[in-house]
C-alpha cells in the first residue's frame, strides 16, 4: 500500500550496513568517495498503493568530523563537515569543507546517479602544499610537468570542474580554475625561487583532445 514514512539518526557510523541502505546510484557515489566517520541523518521514504508501486527515497546527511579519499584523487581529507542530499536526481554537495594537513577543502556541487556520472563540482583549495603525496595523486600531466620541475611550495586554487555527456553522447570534461602560488620554487634549467603570482586555466578534455588556455600574472 501506500506510505510516507520519515527516518531520523544522530552519530550514525558510516559502515557497510548503512552503505547496504541505500540505493544502487547512490552506493556508486560512496566507492567514489570512500567516507568514515558520523553523521546525523534523515530519511524519506514515500510510496503510493498498487502492485508496481514506485517508491521515492530522499536522504540528507550532515557530515560530523569524518573522511574520505576521492578515487580519482586519492588525497586524504579529514574533519569534513557540511550536507549531503541524495535522491533519485543524484547527490548535491553543500558546503563540504574539510583539511588535508594545513591545507582546507571546500567542495559545492552536484554528482548525476549511476556509474561514472556526470558531475559538476565547484573546488576551493587554500595552503595546499607540493608535497610528493599530494603531487602523485594529480593527473598525469599535472604530476609530470611539477615532477619534472621540482616544485616545492604552496598553492590556493578556486576551480570548477564539470564532466557531461552532449547531446551526441560524447563525453567531455570542462574545466576554469585560478591558481595563485605562495613561495613557489622551481627548477626549469634555471632555480626560480619564492614565486607568487596568479595563473588562470581553463579547457575541455575528451577522449581525442585536450584543448587549454591560460594566462599568468
Amino acid at each position: 500500500g501506500a506510505f510516507d514514512l520519515t527516518i531520523e539518526g544522530t552519530d550514525v557510523a558510516l559502515d557497510e550496513e548503512l552503505k547496504a541502505a541505500l540505493t544502487p546510484e547512490n552506493r556508486e557515489v560512496w566507492a567514489m568517495f570512500k567516507p568514515e566517520g558520523k553523521i546525523d541523518l534523515t530519511w524519506e521514504g514515500h510510496a503510493v498503493g498498487g502492485r508496481n508501486q514506485d517508491v521515492r527515497q530522499s536522504l540528507w546527511a550532515k557530515l560530523k568530523g569524518c573522511a574520505a579519499t576521492y578515487e580519482k584523487i586519492p588525497v586524504r581529507i579529514e574533519g569534513i563537515t557540511g550536507q549531503l542530499t541524495y535522491d533519485a536526481a543524484g547527490t548535491r554537495v553543500d558546503h563540504l569543507s574539510g583539511k588535508h594537513g594545513d591545507a582546507s577543502v571546500r567542495l559545492d556541487g552536484t554528482i548525476a546517479p549511476g556509474d561514472d556520472p556526470p558531475f559538476d563540482i565547484t573546488v576551493s583549495l587554500s595552503d595546499l602544499p607540493l608535497s610528493e603525496e599530494v603531487v602523485a595523486a594529480l593527473p598525469a600531466r599535472a604530476r609530470d610537468l611539477l615532477t619534472e620541475s621540482k616544485a616545492s611550495g604552496s598553492l590556493h586554487m578556486k576551480g570548477r570542474f564539470e564532466l557531461k555527456d552532449d547531446s551526441g553522447g560524447k563525453r567531455r570534461t570542462l574545466y576554469s580554475a585560478e591558481v595563485r602560488l605562495n613561495e613557489v620554487d622551481l627548477d626549469v634549467g634555471t632555480p626560480l625561487r619564492r614565486i607568487e603570482g596568479r595563473v588562470q586555466l581553463s579547457g575541455e578534455v575528451d577522449a581525442e583532445r585536450h584543448a587549454a588556455r591560460g594566462s599568468a600574472d
